[in-house]
C-alpha cells in the first residue's frame, strides 16, 4: 500500500515538472518570437510602409496643386515689375495678395483632402476635383491607404506577395506648410527665364500593427514661369512663405 502511494506522488511531480518546462519553453519561443519582430520583420515592413505613404501623399499634394493652383493661376498677377523710364524691367516681386491668397487656397485645400483620407471621408475626395481609383476608395473606407503582404520581409521576388497581408493607416501631423520660391536661368541672348516653384511639407504618422513611424514628406512643384526679355534686372524676389518679408533680394547667376 505504502509502495502504491510512493508511485502516485511520483507521477503528479513528474507532470508538474513537464507542464513548467513546457510552459518555461513557450516563454523562451515568444521572447525569441517578439524579439525577432521587433529587431528583423517590423523594420523591413516599415520601410516599404513609408514608401507607400509618400508615394500616395505626394500624388495626392501634386493633384491637389495642379487642379485647384496651377490650372487656375494668372502668372502675370503673380509678380510686380518695375521699369524705368526707357521701359526696361528693374526690379520683380511678388505680389503680396496673389501669394498670400495661393499659400492659403494651397494649404486649406490640402489640409481638407488629407484630413479626409485620414478620416475616412471618401466623399470628400470624391468631390475634391483629384483622381482617386475605387480600389483605393475601397481601402481607404476601411481606414488604410494599402496593405502589404508579409511575404516582403523574405526580400525574396518569389515569395514577396506570399502570406497574409498587414494593413497601412496614416495619421497627418500638425498643419500643412507650403511657400514659394524662384529660380533664375539665361534663356537665349540677353533674356532670363525666371521660374517659381511651390515647395509644400507635411508630417504624417505610418501605422502598422504593433508599429508606428513619423515620416516627413515634401513636394516641390513648378507652378509658374515668366521671361524677361531685354535687359535683366538688378534685384528680383527669389523667395516667399507665410511669415516672409517682402522684399527685394539681389539676382544670383
Amino acid at each position: 500500500m505504502k509502495a502504491r502511494i510512493h508511485l502516485k506522488h511520483h507521477r503528479k511531480k513528474s507532470k508538474r515538472t513537464v507542464f513548467l518546462s513546457a510552459l518555461f519553453f513557450v516563454f523562451l519561443l515568444t521572447i525569441a518570437f517578439l524579439y525577432l519582430l521587433s529587431s528583423k520583420i517590423w523594420p523591413v515592413l516599415m520601410s516599404y510602409a513609408e514608401l507607400e505613404a509618400e508615394k500616395i501623399t505626394m500624388e495626392i499634394i501634386n493633384q491637389t496643386i495642379d487642379t485647384k493652383i496651377t490650372n487656375q493661376l494668372d502668372t502675370d498677377q503673380l509678380f510686380l515689375t518695375t521699369k524705368n523710364t526707357s521701359g526696361e524691367i528693374q526690379t520683380i516681386d511678388y505680389n503680396p495678395v496673389t501669394v498670400n491668397k495661393v499659400l492659403s487656397m494651397t494649404n486649406q485645400s490640402l489640409q481638407e483632402i488629407l484630413k479626409a483620407l485620414e478620416n475616412k471621408d471618401v466623399e470628400t475626395l470624391k468631390n475634391s476635383g483629384i483622381t482617386l481609383d475605387d480600389v483605393f476608395l475601397e481601402k481607404v473606407k476601411k481606414g488604410i491607404i494599402g496593405e502589404l503582404p508579409i511575404g516582403l520581409v523574405t526580400q525574396n521576388a518569389l515569395l514577396s506577395n506570399l502570406g497574409p497581408s498587414i494593413p497601412i493607416a496614416i495619421h497627418f501631423v500638425g498643419s500643412v506648410n507650403s511657400n514659394l520660391y524662384s529660380e533664375m536661368n539665361h534663356y537665349g541672348i540677353n533674356n532670363v527665364m525666371v521660374q517659381t516653384f511651390m515647395k509644400v511639407e507635411v508630417k504624417v504618422q505610418v501605422l502598422l500593427p504593433l508599429a508606428i513611424q513619423e515620416v516627413p514628406i515634401t513636394v516641390e512643384i513648378p507652378i509658374a514661369i515668366k521671361m524677361i526679355q531685354g535687359k535683366v534686372p538688378t534685384y528680383y524676389q527669389n523667395g516667399f512663405g507665410t511669415n516672409s518679408n517682402l522684399l527685394s533680394l539681389p539676382i544670383q547667376e
